[in-house]
């Protein structure tokens, strides 16, 4: 095993404390999504660690508030990738990932409670893969500007991006039809609609669906010929 570059394997099921802690060279780290007993401190002091890829079948085990095995070092993760065969991001998973700056997403079709809530996010753009987005799975990301939402995602809470102060800029991608919604508040950007000032809708989205933008502040719109 390379040390710093470590693969937890799915046999495992105990990390006791500060199994990783203090090593110098470990820049990335490799954590399967089975279930784990752990610490909050396996990785304290592991200054240079910035890179978490998640892998395995199946969904992550859900988190609590603090609670996520790497949160001694959450201020220092800057990527995170998602194996192929993810299919949901565990509650809470990523929160208060100040640098957070990239997501590969792999083929993660669900992003749970709280995913990325007050991270370092400039800039979103999410799967074309993911059809779910739960309550608050970018809430105070207080830097984010852009986001680029799919077709795809048509279960959704309303406040996904709830304290999201700078958003200000929609991207649509995917290939479809936006889904209709049924009220004037029935978005997924509802929270921070009044702030919206740009949409921008993609290339191969063929209908703009009801009650879709109502109440932005839209100064800039772009609609394409496939529309």
């Amino acid at each position: 095993m390379r040390n710093d570059y470590p693969e937890i394997t799915e046999k495992i099921n105990n990390i006791g404390t500060t199994a990783f802690g203090s090593c110098p060279n470990l820049k990335t780290l490799k954590y399967p999504i089975t279930s784990i007993t752990f610490t909050t401190d396996i990785f304290t002091g592991s200054t240079k660690l910035n890179t978490i890829e998640i892998y395995g079948t199946g969904s992550m085990q859900p988190y609590t508030h603090g609670n996520q095995p790497w949160n001694s070092i959450k201020n220092q993760i800057e990527i995170i990738t998602f194996g192929e065969g993810i299919d949901r991001i565990g509650n809470y998973s990523f929160e208060e990932t100040g640098k957070l700056h990239t997501i590969n997403w792999g083929g993660v079709k669900q992003i749970g409670e709280q995913s990325f809530a007050s991270s370092g996010l400039a800039n979103v753009s999410i799967s074309t893969s993911v059809t779910t987005i739960e309550t608050n799975a970018f809430k105070n990301c207080k830097s984010l500007t852009t986001v680029e939402y799919p077709v795809s995602a048509t279960s959704y809470s309303t406040n996904i991006f709830e304290g999201c102060e700078k958003l200000t800029t929609l991207k649509i991608i995917g290939e479809g039809s936006m889904k209709n919604c049924t009220t004037e508040t029935d978005q997924p950007w509802n929270s921070i609609r009044k702030q919206i000032t740009t949409i921008i809708i993609g290339d191969q989205v063929t209908t703009i669906g009801a009650y879709s933008f109502v109440e932005t502040s839209i100064t800039t719109i772009e609609i394409p010929a496939s529309v």
